[in-house]
């Protein structure tokens, strides 16, 4: 009984829009991919410096 009024108290809420829900994932998509491409940079650029470091030391 008590899930049935939760689902009746959500569904008056009213859903999102299409184009409103499709715009928020392709703005998380956009977020995502920008952090990997970072993510992917630091990560070479850290690695790039260590490699350089040990080359130096050696």
């Amino acid at each position: 009984m008590f899930i049935a009024l939760v689902v009746a108290a959500v569904a008056s809420l009213g859903t999102p829009l299409g184009s409103e829900t499709s715009s928020a994932m392709s703005f998380s998509y956009s977020v995502r991919s920008v952090g990997y491409s970072l993510g992917s940079a630091i990560g070479g650029l850290i690695l790039t410096l260590d490699r350089r470091s040990s080359e130096t030391t050696s």
